[in-house]
């Protein structure tokens, strides 16, 4: 499996929503990790599944 520019994107973003909480991150600054980790995921899953 090919490491992507996605794949790396979605790993930090997760990596930073676990640690804001770890860290009791301001709700606001989860709420946008938490939107740019969904967008990412829309993205992948509207075009099946693969990065293009």
């Amino acid at each position: 499996m090919r490491i992507t520019t996605d794949m790396i994107a979605v790993g930090g973003l997760a990596v930073a929503l676990i640690a804001g909480i770890v860290l009791d991150a301001p709700a606001e600054l989860l709420t946008g990790i938490a939107g740019g980790l969904s967008g990412y995921i829309c993205k992948t899953i509207q075009q099946g599944g693969e990065t293009k």
